[in-house]
């Protein structure tokens, strides 16, 4: 293991609004292969566009060679499978697929616009406790 919690700060092509997170583990596995690593507490998979959005942003705009991702599931104790670009290609692994993702959601924030969607990820959203539009279940 080569990083642990990078942070990163990033300006994705066409885009005004800065792009920042963190990537929880970057590994280089045994292989060679460079592994990054999102630790979760959750029980099962969700399907999300973060793992590619970080592995794109590493890539691209940190110049860290990636090789595949992979979520840590900290209740089972073990990683749930890595995953790689080929194996999901609808999934945003460059910056120009995830800056296309992105623009409707940068325009949203720069025009103050928020659209509710209430659903499942009402359960896990952290300020769910202060929306008027959460789902109950």
């Amino acid at each position: 293991m080569f990083g642990v919690e990078l942070p990163f700060e990033v300006m994705l092509p066409g885009m005004t609004v800065p792009d920042k997170g963190y990537i929880d583990r970057i590994f280089s596995l045994p292989d060679g292969r460079i592994v990054l690593v999102d630790l979760k507490t959750w029980g099962r998979e969700r399907e999300t566009t973060q793992l590619p959005h970080y592995f794109a942003v590493a890539q691209d705009l940190l110049g860290i060679p990636v090789d595949g991702v992979a979520y840590y599931d900290a209740r089972l104790g073990r990683p749930t499978g890595i995953a790689y670009p080929s194996d999901n290609p609808d999934k945003p692994w460059d910056t120009d697929r995830l800056s296309g993702l992105l623009l409707p959601v940068e325009r949203g924030i720069i025009g103050d616009v928020f659209t509710p969607k209430p659903g499942k990820q009402c359960g896990w959203c952290s300020v769910a406790h202060h929306c008027a539009f959460k789902e109950n279940k």
